[in-house]
């Protein structure tokens, strides 16, 4: 006799079984989708200094999204630097205060996917009340990272005139690459390489 011991009827260990087979796949499911999420997205970085070149650690770092509202605030370490990750692309607005500085934001800011913008900011001593604003755009490659990309938009991909309509010919758009091999490798008829002769 089990007197202590609940013995579990057989319907519920297949529901458990099941259960768990659902929660295997739900993890794998996350798993996969996970790194889709964070190719999607865009960072900021830079370095706070003062006028003199020096470092201000504990900057507060904040970045607006202009379109959403949505506010990610970030500081920056003992060595002045700031990384804000996980930004889904579109246009920001950027501030970097300290007390006894004046802030300085960067307006107009556009993100692209895949795109590690850099900011630095160099703040002057003043009054928290006195913002210096500097509108100005990043270009697509940038010291953060060696990577070079281009965002194509809808508009630009159904007037631009492509042969068979193969998303590999967007690559010859892209400024310092080398489309030929791209295609040359999206062929069907390959030519083989020539012998040396002997």
């Amino acid at each position: 006799m089990n007197r202590g011991r609940r013995v579990p009827a057989r319907g519920n260990v297949g529901e458990q079984i099941r259960n768990r087979l659902f929660s295997s796949l739900l993890f794998v499911v996350a798993l996969c989708y996970g790194g889709v999420v964070f190719g999607q997205t865009a960072e900021g970085a830079g370095r706070v200094s003062d006028q003199n070149a020096a470092v201000i650690p504990d900057t507060e770092i904040v970045i607006t999204n202009a379109e959403t509202g949505v506010i990610r605030k970030a500081a920056t370490n003992a060595e002045g630097y700031y990384s804000i990750p996980l930004l889904q692309p579109g246009n920001y607005r950027l501030t970097a205060q300290k007390a006894g500085f004046k802030p300085v934001a960067h307006d107009n800011i556009t993100l692209a996917v895949g795109q590690t913008a850099r900011f630095d900011f160099t703040l002057t001593a003043g009054n928290m009340e006195d913002v210096v604003n500097i509108t100005e755009q990043t270009a697509l490659l940038g010291p953060e990272t060696s990577s070079l990309g281009q965002v194509i938009d809808n508009k630009k991909i159904t007037n631009i005139p492509l042969n068979g309509r193969s998303p590999f010919r967007l690559v010859q758009i892209t400024p310092f690459v080398l489309a030929h091999a791209l295609i040359a490798a999206n062929t069907t008829h390959f030519r083989p390489a020539p012998c040396a002769a002997s």
